[in-house]
């Protein structure tokens, strides 16, 4: 009798402590200021809190990649080269610099899945765009520079590494 008491009442507190499923699992929210993330994975994975958090950052990015597509159509009309390539270069350049950034807003477990929510504020997004950018316009110039003092053959490699450089923001102006 004592042992079906006990266990009611640990069934009951667990049920009672359960925490309630959030509102951004049903509804991913939208603000004009953060792009969020949410994935899920099975906890049968080997490292499933990484797995899920990689999820969710890929699906910030991909929100940026439309973000990217969407202010470079005018750009791209203008250049005259491999298009999927350029594209490719600045998303994949994006990326690179806004991982760090992506925080957990929240974690929630139910049926051996877990989920995760994470944002990338769009202010700290655009001010790594801002820094790295100041930092490889300094890098080309200095490589024009190069290729400006001793006109030769290898002047064209400095300007080609310059242009390289650039070419992540070229959507940006200069």
């Amino acid at each position: 009798m004592n042992r079906v008491l006990i266990i009611y009442i640990l069934l009951s507190v667990a049920c009672v402590h359960q925490k309630p499923v959030p509102e951004w699992i049903t509804q991913q929210p939208v603000s004009d200021d953060s792009w969020y993330g949410i994935a899920s994975v099975n906890m049968y994975h080997e490292n499933y809190r990484e797995a899920a958090r990689t999820k969710a950052t890929q699906e910030i990015a991909s929100q940026i990649q439309i973000h990217i597509q969407s202010s470079i159509k005018a750009v791209i009309k203008e250049v005259n080269s491999d298009l999927d390539e350029y594209y490719e270069s600045i998303v994949e350049s994006r990326v690179d610099i806004m991982l760090p950034e992506v925080e957990i807003l929240d974690t929630y477990t139910k049926d051996k899945k877990y989920f995760v929510f994470t944002r990338l504020k769009k202010e700290a997004y655009y001010r790594l765009i801002k820094l790295k950018k100041e930092k490889v316009l300094s890098t080309a110039i200095d490589y024009i520079s190069l290729a400006d003092k001793n006109i030769s053959v290898e002047s064209f490699n400095y300007l080609s590494k310059a242009l390289s450089e650039i070419t992540p923001f070229i959507d940006y102006p200069l």
